[in-house]
C-alpha cells in the first residue's frame, strides 16, 4: 500500500474537522436547549436566546460551507483534466503536429486552438475556484464567530445570575 501524501492527510484531518465543529455547534445547542432555565433576570434570558442564535448561525453557515465544497473539488478536477489537454498539445506542437483528430470528431482540428480553448477553460476554472474558496473561508470566518459568540452567550445566560448574586445586586 503506498503511502498516503501529506497533502492527503491534511486533507483528510481538515475534513473530520470540519464533520467534528459542525456536529459540536449542533450538539451545544441542543443541550443549551435542552438544560436552559429562564426567569433569572432579562439579562441573562436574552443572553440564552441570543446564544442559541449564535449556535444554530454557525450550525447553518457551517452546513452551507460543506455543501460548496465538492463544487470546488470538481472544478478542480476539471482544471487538472484541461490542463493535461494543454500539456499534451504543447507536446503535440513542440513535434511539429499542427492539426490532430479528437475522440468522437470525425473533422481534424487545430492543435493550437485546442491547447488555447483548454487554456482558457484553465483560466476560468481557476477563477471560479478562487472565488469558491474565498467564499469557503468566509464561511468559515462567520461559522467560527458565531460559535464562539454562541458559547459566551450562554456562559453569561448561565453564569451572570450567580455572578451577580455573589456581587449582592439583583439581576435584572
Amino acid at each position: 500500500m503506498a503511502e498516503d501524501s501529506n497533502a492527503d492527510i491534511a486533507h483528510r484531518l481538515q475534513e473530520k474537522f470540519d464533520f467534528y465543529f459542525l456536529a459540536l455547534a449542533f450538539t451545544v445547542l441542543g443541550l443549551a436547549i435542552q438544560t436552559a432555565k429562564f426567569g433569572h433576570g432579562k439579562a441573562a434570558d436574552l443572553a440564552e436566546i441570543l446564544g442559541w442564535l449564535l449556535l444554530l448561525t454557525s450550525g447553518l453557515v457551517g452546513l452551507s460551507r460543506l455543501e460548496w465544497q465538492p463544487q470546488l473539488f470538481h472544478i478542480f478536477s476539471f482544471q487538472e483534466d484541461s490542463k493535461a489537454v494543454v500539456r499534451e498539445a504543447n507536446s503535440w506542437i513542440s513535434k511539429g503536429v499542427e492539426e490532430a483528430r479528437v475522440a468522437g470528431r470525425q473533422e481534424m482540428v487545430s492543435v493550437a486552438g485546442l491547447r488555447d480553448k483548454h487554456q482558457a477553460f484553465v483560466d476560468k476554472f481557476g477563477k471560479e475556484a478562487s472565488q469558491l474558496q474565498a467564499r469557503g473561508l468566509a464561511k468559515y470566518r462567520w461559522q467560527r464567530r458565531t460559535f464562539v459568540g454562541g458559547l459566551v452567550a450562554l456562559m453569561l445566560a448561565r453564569g451572570l445570575p450567580a455572578i451577580v448574586r455573589l456581587a449582592g445586586y439583583e439581576l435584572l
